[in-house]
């Protein structure tokens, strides 16, 4: 068992930012034994309580360095296991989009399959073909088509065409013009969403006024 498993990835983030918090305490804690050592030490004639004053603070000076060392050290550890967890975490949604392209390809396969008999029946479906049924002889029931048949393609193509050319203008498009597509159609969303509600607020308030008027009356 890894020690990911045994702290929970919210409780490493924890501890990375206790260590952050208690670095700076350790170095301003430093910092202020360093001013106050040099403090004492400027005095020409250093009476003994001075001294061991000097020396107490010395102590607890190399025991914040120590200290400080250690939440280094520490610090570094959990900036390790939290990449690794994020890396694991990465590891398993490539897993998930892999499992979700399998899925996918097998839609598209199953899709490609029933694809040209849904066309040819949706094709034969049409006004356009006729089969003889009022006819008695059944063995020679001829399938009809009818003279305007070249308007089905005359519409079909043409519409696939511009589908298609659509669609590769989109993707060989700049991400800019993209963006600003997406954002002016946002705008338009946004403008539509607020006009909708400022309708529906007059409206409210008209039938409130109704509603007083008739309850004076």
């Amino acid at each position: 068992m890894s020690f990911l498993h045994v702290i929970g990835l919210t409780h490493a983030l924890t501890l990375h930012r206790n260590c952050t918090f208690l670095i700076e305490a350790a170095e301003a804690s430093m910092i202020t034994l360093d001013a106050m050592i040099s403090q004492l030490t400027k005095s020409l004639e250093l009476p003994d309580l001075t001294l061991a004053a000097i020396n107490a603070l010395g102590y607890r000076k190399r025991s914040f360095q120590s200290t400080l060392l250690r939440l280094h050290s520490l610090e570094k550890r959990m900036s390790n296991v939290i990449q690794l967890s994020f890396n694991l975490v990465t590891q398993a949604d490539s897993a998930i989009l892999k499992s979700d392209s399998r899925a996918m390809k097998s839609i598209a396969f199953l899709t490609l399959v029933f694809l040209p008999a849904t066309g040819v029946a949706s094709v034969f479906s049409t006004p356009f073909f006729n089969i003889d049924w009022d006819s008695s002889d059944v063995e020679n029931k001829v399938l009809r088509t009818a003279k305007s048949f070249w308007i089905f393609w005359a519409v079909a193509l043409p519409l696939t065409l511009i589908g298609l050319l659509l669609c590769f203008a989109w993707v060989n498009l700049p991400d800019g013009y993209k963006n600003s597509m997406k954002a002016y159609v946002g705008k338009l969303t946004k403008s539509r969403r607020m006009l909708c509600a400022k309708v529906a607020g007059e409206n409210d308030m008209a039938f409130e006024g109704r509603d007083l008027e008739l309850g004076c009356r």
